[in-house]
């Protein structure tokens, strides 16, 4: 099975918008054998991506965390 990549783009408070996949960034962090709702991180899925999405926006308040998959906003 291929693993879901999303992309996942943060709007940071100063205007700046950075966009990186969903596999790239829980690589980056070191989290991806991480378990999420009996899934390692790296199997992806919609929980996984909400968890990463709440996990960014927990660390920046004010950052607004957009999810697009196949180039469509889901999340």
């Amino acid at each position: 099975m291929t693993p879901y990549d999303y992309t996942i783009a943060t709007k940071f408070p100063d205007g700046t918008i950075r966009a990186t996949t969903y596999q790239r960034l829980i690589k980056d962090m070191e989290i991806q054998d991480e378990q999420y709702e009996g899934q390692p991180l790296s199997e992806g899925g919609t929980p996984q991506a909400l968890f990463i999405k709440g996990l960014i926006e927990k660390l920046c308040p004010k950052c607004e965390v957009k999810i697009y998959y196949q180039g469509n906003q889901i999340l």
